[in-house]
């Protein structure tokens, strides 16, 4: 069947037809040329084009004498055939030649072809046979199409089975009852009710297939809005002069979420030194926080935030003066691949996570709950939690990293 794009001619496609004629005579009269047997070739050219013009003949004789077109493959004749069409004033002198002698067999084949296109028309045209009945009506309609192209007459006939999938699933047993009661074995049936029923089977599973698509794109959209996120903060990363302030943004929150989270817990204010001091790689002497039985709760939260807010500070500076030393772009060009690399490996992570996610969700269905409404509800939660896992990545690496 032709492709998209392209008809079906009646009586062939002349274009093609004398492309790969005047292919084979290039490419055997070059071989003969090469292997110096042009007599021989001459006389096979007159015998075989002899109600050609006598231009034909001595343009391509002329052709085979020329070095630069001996010098050509088969491969590139091919391709100077196929892009004639494309080169709209030939510059080379062998372009020119195979150019007359394209048009040259056209003008000589057009009485062929048309010759043949009447044969065939008279015929009644192209025949079209379907071996079954497509899911989408749209499909059969194109196949149907294809017999009356520019106006040119024709026919199209599907012949099925009550085996097809679309008669089987979706036909129903109306179908199977007629056929058993009303036809004896082996006979065809033609009948506008089993027309009808493949109509409406047909739009059935364009409805199913339609709410498959719909359902796909809503679960698509909510990845496509987390992906445009991560990728706007990436940019502005990437563009961006410093990323110190960012630095500072990601300290400040993970200390004031670390507060709210042991707070609600009622923990222990030895437990938020130890996970801070783990976070920030060194000792944080505080004598008020030496008894381990002290509750959060009984310290000024504002006063606690500020004094780990300067700790923060500090050991941030005590790391940007370490890096100094060895000149003033690394820290910042440091920070910046801190930032790219465990943000790119994070998404990862996520994709791969939101994959599993979107797989169990579907069982979900069984409990009476919309696994669609519970997909938004994970994948909020699991982005928040990327969010807060990479900011504690970057101050993890950004404190421990070193030049060696």
């Amino acid at each position: 069947m032709a492709g998209r794009g392209t008809d079906i001619i009646l009586g062939g496609n002349i274009n093609f037809k004398i492309q790969k004629e005047l292919y084979d005579i290039l490419t055997v009269s070059k071989n003969y040329i090469i292997s110096k047997k042009a007599k021989l070739l001459e006389f096979n050219l007159l015998k075989k084009f002899k109600g050609t013009s006598q231009k034909f003949l001595s343009v391509l004789l002329s052709l085979l004498t020329d070095e630069k077109f001996l010098a050509l493959s088969d491969i590139d004749v091919l391709r100077i055939l196929r892009e004639n069409d494309r080169i709209s004033i030939p510059t080379i002198s062998y372009q020119c030649s195979i150019r007359f002698l394209l048009n040259e067999l056209l003008l000589y084949n057009q009485k062929h072809q048309k010759q043949e296109n009447k044969i065939v028309k008279n015929l009644g045209g192209l025949y079209i046979v379907g071996t079954e009945r497509n899911d989408s009506r749209r499909i059969d309609n194109q196949l149907r199409g294809r017999c009356g192209r520019q106006g040119d007459p024709g026919t199209s006939r599907f012949f099925l089975s009550l085996d097809d999938n679309l008669l089987r699933l979706f036909g129903g047993p109306k179908v199977q009852n007629f056929m058993q009661n009303q036809l004896t074995d082996d006979s065809p049936l033609e009948s506008d009710f089993i027309t009808k029923s493949l109509d409406s089977a047909q739009q059935r599973v364009e409805e199913r297939a339609y709410q498959q698509r719909k359902n796909l794109f809503d679960y698509d959209d909510i990845l496509n809005k987390q992906r445009n996120i991560v990728y706007h903060e990436r940019r502005q990363i990437l563009e961006s002069v410093s990323v110190q302030k960012n630095i500072f943004a990601y300290g400040e929150q993970i200390i004031t979420e670390i507060l709210l989270e042991l707070k609600e817990e009622k923990s222990y204010a030895k437990q938020i030194i130890a996970l801070l001091e783990n976070l920030f790689g060194r000792n944080l002497e505080l004598q008020s926080f030496t008894d381990s039985n002290t509750n959060l709760n009984e310290f000024d939260s504002s006063e606690l935030k500020t004094f780990l807010f300067h700790e923060f500070w500090l050991t941030y500076q005590a790391k940007i003066t370490e890096m100094s030393v060895y000149g003033d772009a690394i820290i910042e060009n440091l920070e910046r691949s801190i930032i790219l690399i465990n943000t790119d490996r994070i998404w990862r992570e996520h994709l791969q996570k939101m994959s599993l996610l979107r797989e169990a969700v579907g069982w979900r269905g069984y409990g009476q709950r919309n696994p669609l409404y519970e997909y938004k509800q994970d994948a909020y939660y699991m982005f928040e939690t990327r969010e807060e896992v990479l900011r504690h990545l970057i101050i993890y690496d950004l404190f421990r990293s070193s030049i060696l």
